[in-house]
């Protein structure tokens, strides 16, 4: 047979030569069984299998050396397990670093938790380029000469905890951007040209609206008076130079004194309790106007 389905059975432990004389298979569904064990030789002389499902058991660990004898697997789900530790498995985190990349390949597995496309010539990221890719939990980007991330971009990555986006060159990020980052920890935007106009406000309101997120390199680059300048601090200073008379009217006006900077939202009051994530609310008084 090609395919071999034995999900939703009570399997413990796969023993070595497990699947002897099945040497042509090509799909392997062990799902939602009791598997606790593979044993490093379980999987020996599945040299056509593409497919091996493994997910909702109850492995805490998984050594490679069991995958060895798999070489043409190309989609391998593991998630719904109580993992201890995937270190183990490090060799299997997607690294993409070929010169020629253009763009982010289609059909990156949706439970990859690790994605390098660093050092590649990824000059633009286009609205579902991470479709689907819900466990993503650490997206490398830097060194691709990245100019533009359109809106919508990163969709859907509500578990990202670290983004690297340094090294490129970008000049701003647009707004709503990164919207969908609820739970992200780390930002790292060194070494991008980045300019200190009205468009880089967006991401320090946002950054400000996450102070859990840990981020470094937001200097500015151009124009030339702000050169080397803290992004944070050229948007504090705009705020205290702009005319009260070109600035928004409305209850809120008085909280863009630019007294209130830095101070935690909670003493603005913008803090609601909330048990679940919902989409960023930039209040009023943080919209932004392009002085003529």
């Amino acid at each position: 047979p090609k395919h071999l389905l034995l999900a939703r059975n009570k399997i413990k432990v796969l023993h070595d030569g497990a699947f002897s004389g099945y040497e042509s298979l090509i799909s392997l569904d062990l799902q939602q069984n009791q598997i606790s064990l593979v044993k490093e030789q379980a999987f020996e002389d599945l040299t056509q299998l593409t497919t091996l499902l493994l997910q909702h058991n109850r492995l805490t660990t998984l050594s490679e050396e069991a995958l060895i004898f798999i070489p043409n697997l190309r989609y391998l789900r593991l998630h719904g397990n109580p993992w201890k530790c995937l270190c183990p498995m490090e060799s299997l985190i997607r690294t993409l670093q070929v010169p020629s990349l253009t763009q982010v390949p289609s059909g990156i597995p949706e439970d990859v938790v690790q994605v390098n496309l660093s050092h590649n010539s990824i000059r633009h990221l286009k609205p579902r380029d991470f479709h689907g890719v819900r466990s993503l939990r650490v997206l490398n980007l830097s060194n691709n000469n990245m100019e533009h991330i359109d809106t919508g971009s990163l969709a859907g990555l509500l578990h990202l905890h670290e983004l690297d986006l340094s090294n490129n060159k970008l000049r701003f990020v647009q707004y709503g951007v990164l919207e969908d980052l609820y739970f992200l920890s780390q930002l790292k935007l060194g070494g991008n040209p980045w300019l200190c106009d009205y468009n880089i406000h967006y991401m320090v309101y946002w950054l400000r609206l996450h102070p859990g997120v840990k981020h470094s390199g937001l200097l500015c680059h151009s124009p030339l008076e702000h050169v080397g300048e803290r992004v944070e601090k050229y948007v504090h200073s705009y705020n205290r130079e702009c005319p009260k008379d070109r600035q928004l009217s409305g209850p809120d006006q008085d909280q863009m004194d630019p007294e209130l900077w830095g101070k935690p939202l909670e003493a603005l009051g913008e803090v609601e309790e909330e048990l679940e994530p919902s989409p960023l609310r930039v209040p009023q008084k943080y919209q932004i106007i392009r002085l003529s």
